[in-house]
């Protein structure tokens, strides 16, 4: 979207096997101020629930008017926000965006649920299950860290879990690593190591070095994608303009 001269676009971080072939890509956000180019670490610090839903639909619908994209052969991953996944209202919006698109592309949408998220329960699987009702597949984001634990790899029968490999490095006990590795092959959940900056991190995945997934600096960087330069309406972003002078700020 557009707000005083500022563009919302759109990145992608290719995901890999061992060998360096391509098997996904993540969509990330990237919000142009000027000749700057921000993260939503730094623009969306401090902004409004009714924004971070804001940001979530406008990253789909510049997936879906993505050529690039929609006609992708490996699998797409998106983030959710916490704001939309625990607001009904936002989720039920989100949902129908999902639903709007995944005819569209060749391969399949992955909606990743994020570690900062404590829903958890029945709350969380009916949510991963309206999620799969709109035609995507799901992923646990940063397996690990904060509320990315067993019990939410337990919860569902998961699409991938993405293990965020900065967390064992923090760490002297790694049989959470252990236990997530072996619950994963045992029920079919493709791992990928995300954050890989080394390649001596993939050591410590010897039992599924050749069967993982890869992402980090080690393979590939972030590259902006072609999107048409469509001028996006108040209305369906509604991004207030004390965040905008956040985002100005950061």
């Amino acid at each position: 979207f557009y707000q005083g001269g500022i563009r919302l676009r759109i990145a992608k971080q290719s995901v890999h096997l061992l060998d360096g072939t391509v098997v996904a890509a993540e969509i990330l956000a990237r919000l142009q101020i000027g000749n700057s180019e921000l993260s939503p670490v730094a623009f969306m610090s401090g902004c409004s629930p009714e924004s971070w839903y804001a940001l979530d639909i406008e990253v789909l619908r510049l997936v879906a008017s993505c050529e690039e994209l929609r006609q992708a052969t490996v699998p797409t991953f998106v983030n959710v926000s916490p704001a939309t996944l625990q607001n009904d209202h936002y989720f039920t919006a989100f949902c129908g965006e999902i639903a709007g698109i995944v005819d569209q592309m060749k391969s399949r949408l992955v909606i990743e649920i994020p570690e900062a998220s404590n829903l958890s329960g029945h709350e969380l699987s009916r949510k991963l299950h309206e999620i799969e009702f709109s035609g995507a597949q799901v992923a646990i984001d940063d397996f690990g860290t904060k509320f990315a634990d067993q019990a939410r790899l337990s919860l569902h029968p998961w699409n991938f879990c993405k293990i965020d490999l900065a967390a064992f490095q923090e760490q002297e006990n790694l049989n959470w690593l252990a236990a997530a590795i072996n619950y994963a092959r045992n029920h079919d959940i493709q791992l990928i190591m995300e954050k890989l900056e080394c390649l001596t991190h993939i050591e410590v995945m010897t039992p599924v070095k050749n069967s993982a997934w890869y992402q980090g600096y080690v393979f590939s960087r972030p590259l902006l994608v072609s999107t048409p330069n469509a001028v996006f309406g108040l209305p369906r972003t509604p991004l207030q303009r004390r965040d905008v002078a956040i985002a100005q700020r950061a």
